[in-house]
């Protein structure tokens, strides 16, 4: 076992927030007190819709975990009216073993109109199916394929996707709605994702939930993700647009678009550094070496490993191993942050927030992060920010 260290900069996604891209749901963490705490903040703080069922040490030695589950449930839908209810557990019942279908198969029977959601809150089991993992894979079951509708989804990511994206943009020319999770409204919004003729996977997490779509539904997928350049991007582009019918889109046009707005955004900066965390998005390498060739100061990228080998331009420096901090702390007020941990390290006033599991991919990525780094270099913020955890995170 090795030593970690993890920063204050704690604006991720946690489980009260993955849980809103399924409308009309509510939660019940059915777990010891401490193991719901930081949901139970989360959701309180964020306004979210949760239930807690503190398990004592007691009741989850003597078995009584379903027992327990069975007697709240219906107290839980009677206040919330859910129409779709997860039911988590936590490391301690993976261990104990209990059986989930005592308690599923009853309730599935007593309401047979609302969805039950078998859901895990077990960060121990990393090596076989993480839960972020799983839970793509969970919010996907409600996908129900009823015909084929004239539309596409977004998959892998916990934010929608925006209108300037250019594969987005293609797509609603040509008369596709794009769909993501959280724009869906209602239950039998989310439900009719299944009609779409294709999936796009924006993240790597979701590979599992498109893999089971694809069996499940006849769904098939393509993957957007660590597309390493133009040529690549290009070839995944024409796949999609094979696959729908639809003319080709001109990425060389694109390209010369996205270099204009990348190099006006270098422009604003004048040079000033720039350090990218690892965390503001799944491929922050590859997009602070396009930054970089376009001519944006990339001073610095902090990355769960080091990866110097992968980024010869940038200097990688690793956050999540205890030797990083027998070294003197970076500190570059000056510079222009993304990322929380790039925030924590520089001390620096001048920010913008961004998480992993965001829609942005292709071209988009670059301009994205290049244009907002522009605007942060104008304005302060208190780096204080975050310390909080992700229900206060501007990011969500």
């Amino acid at each position: 076992m090795s030593l970690s260290y993890f920063s204050p900069g704690s604006g991720a996604w946690n489980l009260a927030h993955i849980v809103t891209q399924l409308p009309e749901s509510t939660i019940l963490f059915a777990t010891p007190s401490a193991c719901s705490r930081i949901i139970a903040l989360s959701s309180l703080e964020k306004g979210l819709p949760f239930h807690c069922l503190d398990l004592s040490m007691q009741e989850l030695t003597l078995g009584l975990t379903e027992e327990k589950i069975l007697e709240a449930v219906p107290k839980v839908l009677e206040k919330s009216k859910a129409k779709a209810l997860f039911i988590f557990t936590a490391c301690v019942d993976t261990f104990i073993g209990s059986d989930h279908e005592i308690f599923l198969a009853p309730l599935r029977e007593q309401y047979p109109n609302v969805l039950f959601i078998d859901a895990r809150m077990d960060p121990i089991n990393r090596a076989t199916m993480p839960p972020i993992v799983r839970m793509h894979i969970s919010l996907s079951e409600n996908f129900k394929k009823t015909g084929e509708e004239k539309a596409v989804n977004i998959l892998g990511s916990f934010i929608a996707p925006e209108d300037d994206q250019e594969l987005v943009r293609h797509l609603k020319k040509h008369g596709f709605e794009v769909r993501h999770m959280q724009n869906m409204k209602t239950l039998e919004e989310h439900s009719r994702m299944g009609n779409s003729m294709l999936n796009l996977l924006v993240c790597p997490v979701g590979m599992a939930a498109v893999k089971a779509l694809q069996e499940r539904l006849g769904q098939p997928f393509v993957n957007l993700c660590g597309l390493k350049n133009i040529e690549e991007l290009t070839a995944v582009y024409d796949d999609i647009c094979d696959r729908l019918g639809i003319p080709h889109m001109d990425m060389e046009a694109e390209q010369k678009e996205a270099q204009l707005r990348i190099g006006n955004a270098a422009d604003k900066l004048n040079g000033r550094p720039v350090v990218i965390g690892g965390e503001s998005h799944n491929h922050a390498g590859m997009i602070a070496e396009a930054l970089h060739k376009n001519g944006i100061n990339i001073l610095r990228l902090f990355d769960s490993e080091r990866k110097d080998e992968h980024f010869e331009n940038i200097d990688t420096e690793a956050v999540e191993q205890a030797k990083a901090f027998a070294e003197k702390r970076f500190f570059a007020p000056e510079a222009v942050a993304v990322g929380d941990t790039a925030i924590y390290f520089t001390g620096t006033k001048h920010f913008y927030r961004q998480i992993r599991f965001n829609s942005h991919f292709g071209l988009y990525a670059a301009v994205k992060m290049a244009e907002e780094l522009a605007k942060a270099a104008n304005m302060e913020r208190d780096p204080r920010e975050i310390q909080k955890k992700g229900h206060g995170c501007s990011a969500l």
